[in-house]
């Protein structure tokens, strides 16, 4: 059995009223806009990184932090970065299979095991990592803001000094 294929056709009509069938012309693809790169000035100075999400700097255990250069505060990233510069410069990869990592002195103190899988080293991290905390901020103001400048907000009579005296302040 073949398969029949769909054409897709219009009817012309000809000067004695007979319609004969015309190919349907295919749409025209758009053009695709090219993307203007953006002008960087090799001179400006490198956008800070945010501290926010990932990039926050937690502190690190004892153990971990002897492991880190005596740093008591990294980031998850740079904590990362740091601890497979330190497994690739003493080649603690297993070679028989390189996605375990064949942990010495010091990193038997941070995992407690002889080996360790290196995609589940994150997992294991995370109990030698506290957050830092950050007292709350409560700022306490008359002031009302706007747009365009900073107003000071009178202050309201209390009950008790409320009397006759001060009627036309409450007018």
């Amino acid at each position: 059995m073949t398969k029949k294929r769909k054409v897709n056709v219009t009817n012309e009509l000809l000067e004695d009223g007979l319609t004969v069938p015309q190919p349907q012309q295919k749409k025209k693809t758009k053009a695709k806009k090219k993307k203007v790169p953006k002008v960087i000035d090799p001179n400006a100075p490198p956008k800070p990184k945010r501290k926010t999400g990932l990039n926050k700097p937690l502190i690190l255990s004892e153990p971990l932090s002897e492991l880190m250069d005596g740093d008591k505060e990294l980031s998850r990233p740079e904590l990362v970065q740091k601890l497979w510069k330190y497994i690739k410069g003493n080649d603690l990869q297993d070679p028989a299979d390189r996605r375990f990592i064949l942990c010495d002195a010091k990193l038997k103190k941070i995992f407690d095991q002889d080996r360790i899988n290196s995609f589940g080293m994150n997992k294991d991290l995370s109990a030698h990592l506290t957050k830092k905390e950050e007292e709350p901020v409560t700022i306490e103001t008359n002031e009302i803001v706007t747009k365009d400048t900073v107003v000071q907000q009178e202050p309201t009579p209390s009950e008790e000094n409320n009397t006759a005296n001060d009627q036309d302040f409450l007018l």
